[in-house]
């Protein structure tokens, strides 16, 4: 168990020196979204499975930590995805209800997360073709086709 904890960490740690040199850049959308989402007053929140020290690393590397709220990671969670604990206590780290919550997942696990945790899901298909979001509430092929004020839009047919 001591050398699997001690590879997991090396991993991780190897993970965050690429991020680093890889000169990584948000997705197109994500850094308007997240502004006018701050400006209209909604909160935001991130709830990923990752290590908090790889999530703080790839925010300061993207310049994206002021757009939050709250951060929830692996660290802080029991259950991993596609259990809701992760979004639950990100909604609860905003003071928002689930069903008032949208969350925004690139994977099929998480879309089940969101739907386990009676939040609104809406997938981006940056990793996955539209066909693998079968229960999402609404999939959209970037970032930028969203504001503030259309989140909440009913899916659409490709």
């Amino acid at each position: 168990p001591e050398e699997l904890k001690v590879m997991a960490d090396t991993k991780e740690a190897l993970y965050r020196e690429h991020l680093v040199a890889s000169n990584i850049e948000p997705l197109p959308g994500v850094r308007a979204l997240l502004a006018d989402l701050k400006a209209a007053g909604i909160g935001r929140a991130v709830g990923s499975s990752t290590p908090r020290k790889n999530i703080e690393t790839a925010m300061a590397i993207l310049d994206l930590a002021d757009f939050f709220d709250g951060v929830v990671t692996g660290d802080d969670v029991t259950h991993g995805k596609p259990h809701p604990e992760v979004f639950l206590k990100a909604a609860a780290s905003v003071g928002a209800p689930p069903k008032r919550c949208i969350v925004i997942e690139d994977a099929p696990g998480g879309i089940q997360a969101a739907k386990a945790g009676g939040m609104f899901a809406l997938a981006v298909t940056t990793s996955h073709p539209r066909t693998m979001f079968p229960h999402a509430d609404r999939i959209v092929d970037s970032l930028a086709e969203l504001t503030a004020g259309s989140m909440y839009a009913p899916a659409t047919a490709p």
